[in-house]
């Protein structure tokens, strides 16, 4: 009698939170993967075109551009926070002077919004007064001023993609490295000093150490970084959208999120929603990877 009102009990505090979740998280996944299959544009009833919308999605130019861009920022943006914000995590830690004024300018690309520092990156990168052109004059690298946000066009299989995303992705660093960092801060200071003072007692040099002891230590946070910084550069928006300025991102510099975001404002609902999918598709797809590597490296301890 006292386990099954217990759990009446418990089923009664949990039923609010359930519909929560079910009217503004699983509703409206349903919905948009029910929506991906149709043509619809607000009004009436959804019409339903089958693969349509993702056969469009492989066969139109920006969205393939969007898709190639997107694997940029993951192959590009990823790799790069975990190496910068690992070796920085390792520097902070051994206590150099000004150590938290430094921390704390790095971490300031996470607290501000993507909004304002992409605002800040398109100052920066303005052809006539920003300060990387008008640097790189003073010391004679470049003669005339450089449009960052205009590069010439290369071609990803056959794809137009404007060198500037490589201008954007590299900028993006500094408002994501903040995250890893912080990450790896914490798993270092978590490792047991007993294990570091053995390694330095045995005569092992810094990149030893790193090697066989603190890097192994600290491979699930890695774990977690890699997770969160792949989702963040599969659905980045706010920061490609401020350096655009008005006119929205340079062209070649599109993302999925940002073509999203085009045809729901134009009422494109169903090509929208697809996107939405496949990119949900993406995140789960590497979520599932990471995290069931996570799981056998686990199970592989305790055997």
């Amino acid at each position: 009698m006292k386990y099954g009102f217990t759990r009446k009990f418990t089923i009664f505090f949990l039923l609010p939170t359930l519909v929560i979740i079910s009217i503004f998280l699983l509703y409206p996944m349903v919905f948009t993967f029910y929506l991906s299959f149709h043509e619809w544009r607000g009004a009436g009833a959804p019409v339903f075109v089958g693969l349509k919308n993702y056969i469009t999605l492989t066969q139109k130019t920006v969205y393939k551009v969007a898709f190639i861009n997107n694997l940029l920022w993951v192959a590009l943006m990823v790799p790069l926070v975990i190496i910068f914000g690992f070796f920085l995590a390792l520097f902070l830690r051994e206590h150099v002077l000004g150590a938290t004024a430094i921390k704390s300018a790095i971490f300031l690309g996470m607290v501000i919004p993507q909004v304002v520092a992409g605002i800040v990156f398109l100052f920066i990168y303005d052809p006539h007064a920003g300060i990387v052109n008008a640097l790189l004059q003073a010391i004679g690298v470049i003669k005339e001023p450089v449009p960052w946000l205009s590069l010439k066009t290369i071609h990803i299989f056959g794809v137009p993609i404007s060198m500037s995303i490589f201008v954007i992705i590299i900028s993006s660093i500094w408002v994501w490295i903040g995250f890893t960092m912080t990450i790896y801060i914490a798993a270092i200071e978590s490792i047991p000093h007993e294990l570091i003072e053995a390694a330095e007692i045995d005569g092992l040099s810094f990149f030893q150490k790193v090697r066989w002891v603190i890097w192994p230590m600290v491979k699930p946070a890695t774990t977690v970084a890699i997770l969160m910084s792949i989702v963040w550069a599969l659905k980045v928006f706010d920061i490609l959208y401020a350096m655009g300025g008005e006119a929205g991102p340079p062209p070649g510099t599109d993302v999925l999120a940002y073509r999203m975001y085009i045809d729901f404002v134009y009422g494109k609902y169903g090509i929208a929603s697809a996107i939405a999918v496949i990119l949900a598709i993406m995140i789960f797809t590497a979520s599932f990877i990471l995290l069931r590597k996570v799981i056998r490296g686990a199970g592989a301890e305790h055997t």
